[in-house]
């Protein structure tokens, strides 16, 4: 779980790097980007790493949640865990549950959308239709607050399974991860507003 998130966190900052070229101005560069990236033989091995990468977390998290619920097959008659137990943690299982229903949504609207349309696509104009519809931004907004829960207990978690958050690193550690769990969905969040509200085209 720890190496499988650490990857798909790398490939988050990969991913916002790249869509914040869609902000004003830089249409080019991020149309060029992305042909590049559609086209360059390369990309679809890193493709098919990036979808094992996904589905491995996917199955191990399911494997994790079930194996804790075996070793207390029946519920505490009082519940302490509000207390001892941050509630991101408490949530990752369905957050993470609710982040793959959006990444199928997700994908439908680009990658499919693009990778098989039968004719050359715009990814900007892509992305720009998708971002004209005000539904559409809401809950892409909503997935990105989920997606901010998600990192704040993955990312904590990621450092105490390889025994590396100790007392001495846990303050660097946090502060590092305030860049994972609340500025990359926070940069992912601008996008669609940016695009909305400030007429891209």
């Amino acid at each position: 779980m720890a190496l499988t998130g650490f990857f798909l966190v790398s490939f988050l900052m990969f991913h916002l790097t790249m869509n914040l070229f869609l902000f004003e101005g830089s249409r080019g560069s991020f149309s060029s980007f992305a042909d590049f990236l559609g086209t360059f033989p390369i990309v679809r091995p890193i493709e098919w790493i990036l979808f094992g990468g996904f589905l491995l977390h996917l199955l191990l998290g399911g494997f994790v949640w079930l194996m804790n619920r075996g070793v207390r097959p029946q519920a505490y008659k009082v519940k302490g865990t509000s207390k001892t137990i941050k509630l991101s943690s408490r949530l990752s299982i369905y957050t993470g549950t609710l982040i793959l229903a959006f990444l199928v949504w997700h994908l439908i609207q680009f990658f499919i959308a693009s990778r098989f349309a039968g004719h050359p696509v715009d990814m900007f104009v892509l992305v720009a239709q998708a971002f004209s519809n005000p539904v559409t931004i809401v809950l892409y907004e909503i997935l990105f607050v989920i997606l901010g829960f998600h990192l704040n207990h993955g990312f904590q978690a990621l450092f105490q399974s390889l025994g590396l958050r100790t007392a001495k690193y846990r303050g660097f550690i946090d502060a590092v991860g305030v860049i994972v769990w609340l500025l990359i969905p926070l940069g992912f969040a601008s996008i669609p507003l940016v695009m909305y509200f400030g007429g891209a085209r």
